[in-house]
C-alpha cells in the first residue's frame, strides 16, 4: 500500500471508536484496522424476557445457542456469562492471539466493537487522587469525561454513591429504575444510613451508559430485561454505534479481517503498519503519518513487544482482583421479580472506611433472572433435579454482588512473547500474575467486612467465588507513564518517545487501577490522546 494515510487507528473497541470520533469531530479522516469478527444474531424478538419465555416457541437458539454454546462445561472461566448472541466477542481469540499462563485467565476480543460489545456499561469518573495515581491530568480528564457523558448518555448515580461515581452532574440523564428486589435493600440502607456510612458503606443508583431519555437516534431504556441478548433498542451504548455512524458519514475507512502485527517509523516520520489478513494469511502493509493504537492493554503489549523486540523483552501488567458473591435477599423470598427491569447492575456500593475516596472497594449489585437457572445450579452442591426445585424457589431472592479491588504495580505481574506454532503470528503472550500476600490479605479482609455489612441489609452472602486473575476483564499498565523500560517511554499524552508519531490510546500507560469500572476512563483518555495526535 503506497498511499500514506493521515491517521490509522488500531482496534474498534471503546477506545478505538472514541479516537475515531474525536478525529472526525476535528474535521479529519481516519482509517481503522481491525479483525472485526461479527456474527449473525439469533432472533432478537422485540419483547420483554418474561413474555418471550411464556410465548416464544423456539427459545433454544436465543437462550442456549444452536449448539448449546452458552452452556458452560467444566470449571467456570472468564466470559462464562456470555450468551449465544455475545459469544462472537471471543471467537478465534485462542487461535489467533493465544495466551499461555497458569495463573492469569483474561478475556480478550477480536470482535467488531471489541469487549465493548459485551461491556457492563458502568461509567465511573475517577477522583482526583485516582487520576493522579494513574499518572494523568485531573482537569483534562474531567473535560473529556464531560464530552463523553454528553455524547454517550449516562444515567445519573443518585444517592450516596454519587461522589464515588461522578465528578459533576452537568450532562447526566435521569437515574435508572431499581427493580423491586434491590429497592428493598436500598430502603433498608436509607433507614440505617448513618450507621452504615460510619462503617464505610455507601450505596446509590448505578452510573450506566443506558439512556433514560431518547438520545439522537437511540431509544430510551425499555426495561425488557434482555440486555444480555440484544441491543436492538440501542438504549445501551456500544462502540459499534459510533463506528457505524462514522462509516456512514464517510469520515472513517474501516478495514476488517486484518490483524496488526507490528509497526516501524522511518527517518521521515512515516509509520509502516504490518498486518496479516486472517482469511488469506497475506501480509499487507499500510503507511500513515500518525498511528494510534487502541488494542487493549494485552493486544497492545503484543504489538509493542514485536515492534521493539530489540528493546522490550518484558512488560508489566495490572488487573483488578474480582470476586462475585451470590447472596439471598430475605425480603424477596416467595415474591417474584417485577416484569420490567434492566439486566444490568441495579445499584452500586462502595466500601471506603477512610471516607477519602482514594482506594475504595467497588461493588455492583445484580438480580438474577435472564441468564437462566442452569448457571446457578451448576455452581450449587446439589444434583440437578433437587437444585432445579430449590433454585426455582430462591431465584427471585438472589442478589449477585460483583466486587472489584484496586490494583497497583508489582514485579510479580508481567508478560512477554514466546514462540508458538500460531500460523498468524508465530508467537503467544506468556503471562505471570501473582499478587503480593499483603494485597491478597487486604482484599480478603475487606470482603469479610462487606459480608458483615450486607447482612445488615438482610441480604445474606452464600459464598465467595474467585474466578481467577484476569476475570475482572480490566487490564492496564503494560508501559507505565513516564517510566523507562530499556529506553522506551510512554508519556501522559500517549506518545512513545522513540517513535514520536505513534500514540497509545488504551490503558497501557496506567500506573494504577482503581476498583471502579475502567471503560469510561479509558474512553476519556483515548479522547485526549486523539486530540494530542491531531494537534502535534
Amino acid at each position: 500500500m503506497d498511499d500514506i494515510i493521515d491517521f490509522i487507528v488500531i482496534g474498534s473497541g471503546p477506545t478505538g471508536a472514541e479516537v475515531a470520533r474525536t478525529i472526525s469531530d476535528a474535521g479529519k479522516h481516519a482509517t481503522m484496522i481491525d479483525v472485526g469478527i461479527n456474527a449473525e444474531q439469533a432472533d432478537n424478538t422485540d419483547n420483554d424476557f418474561l413474555s418471550i419465555r411464556e410465548n416464544y416457541t423456539n427459545q433454544k437458539d436465543l437462550f442456549l445457542g444452536k449448539f448449546y454454546e452458552s452452556v458452560p462445561w467444566g470449571d467456570i472461566k472468564t466470559g462464562a456469562q456470555l450468551t449465544p448472541n455475545r459469544k462472537f466477542i471471543i471467537d478465534l481469540v485462542d487461535i489467533i492471539t493465544p495466551i499461555i499462563s497458569s495463573n492469569f485467565f483474561p478475556m480478550e476480543s477480536l470482535a467488531y466493537g471489541g469487549l465493548g460489545s459485551g461491556w457492563g456499561l458502568g461509567c465511573y469518573s475517577y477522583s482526583k487522587s485516582e487520576i493522579e495515581q494513574i499518572g494523568l491530568n485531573y482537569n483534562l480528564m474531567n473535560d473529556a469525561y464531560n464530552n463523553l457523558a454528553k455524547y454517550v448518555g449516562i444515567a445519573s448515580p443518585d444517592g450516596d454513591a454519587f461522589k464515588y461515581c461522578m465528578n459533576n452532574s452537568q450532562y447526566l440523564l435521569p437515574k435508572l429504575k431499581m427493580d423491586n428486589s434491590i429497592s428493598k435493600l436500598y430502603d433498608i440502607y436509607l433507614k440505617k444510613r448513618e450507621e452504615l456510612n460510619n462503617k464505610g458503606l455507601f450505596m446509590g443508583f448505578p452510573p450506566l451508559a443506558i439512556i433514560t431519555e431518547n438520545h439522537n437516534d437511540r431509544n430510551k431504556c425499555n426495561y425488557f430485561d434482555m440486555d444480555f441478548y440484544t441491543d436492538v433498542n440501542k438504549h445501551s451504548y456500544r462502540p459499534w454505534l459510533t463506528t457505524n455512524k462514522l462509516i456512514e458519514k464517510g469520515s472513517l475507512n474501516y478495514i476488517s479481517n486484518h490483524l496488526v502485527i507490528d509497526f516501524k517509523q522511518d527517518a521521515d516520520g512515516i509509520v509502516s503498519v504490518n498486518t496479516t489478513n486472517i482469511k488469506t494469511l497475506a501480509k499487507v502493509t499500510y503507511k500513515c503519518r500518525k498511528l494510534i493504537i487502541a488494542s487493549g492493554a494485552l493486544g497492545t503489549a503484543r504489538i509493542l513487544l514485536r515492534s521493539f523486540k530489540d528493546k522490550l523483552s518484558r512488560l508489566s501488567l495490572l488487573s483488578n482482583d474480582y470476586t462475585y458473591m451470590p447472596c439471598l435477599n430475605l425480603k424477596m423470598l416467595g415474591k417474584p421479580l417485577e416484569q420490567f427491569k434492566t439486566s444490568m447492575a441495579q445499584a452500586v456500593m462502595f466500601y471506603d472506611p477512610t471516607q477519602k475516596n482514594e482506594n475504595p472497594v467497588s461493588i455492583a449489585l445484580f438480580t438474577y433472572r435472564s441468564l437462566l437457572l442452569y448457571k446457578l445450579i451448576k455452581e450449587s452442591p446439589l444434583n440437578f433435579k433437587d437444585g432445579l426445585s430449590i433454585m426455582n424457589f430462591l431465584q427471585s431472592a438472589f442478589v449477585i454482588a460483583g466486587i472489584h479491588h484496586p490494583d497497583s504495580e508489582s514485579s510479580k505481574k508481567y508478560c512477554n512473547l514466546v514462540k508458538n506454532d500460531n500460523q498468524y503470528t508465530s508467537d503467544a503472550l506468556f503471562v505471570s500474575f501473582s499478587q503480593k500476600k499483603e494485597i491478597m490479605q487486604r482484599d480478603n479482609d475487606n470482603e469479610k467486612k462487606l459480608m458483615s455489612l450486607m447482612r445488615k441489609l438482610y441480604c445474606f452472602p452464600i459464598k465467595r467465588i474467585k474466578a481467577g486473575n484476569g476475570s475482572s476483564i480490566h487490564y492496564a499498565g503494560i508501559l507505565p507513564f513516564n517510566t523507562s523500560n530499556n529506553g522506551v517511554i510512554l508519556n501522559e499524552k500517549g506518545n512513545i518517545n522513540i517513535s514520536n508519531n505513534v500514540y497509545i490510546a488504551d490503558g497501557s500507560g496506567f500506573k494504577y487501577l482503581p476498583a471502579k469500572g475502567i471503560t469510561f476512563t479509558l474512553m476519556a483518555n483515548a479522547h485526549n490522546v486523539a486530540k494530542n495526535a491531531i494537534n502535534s
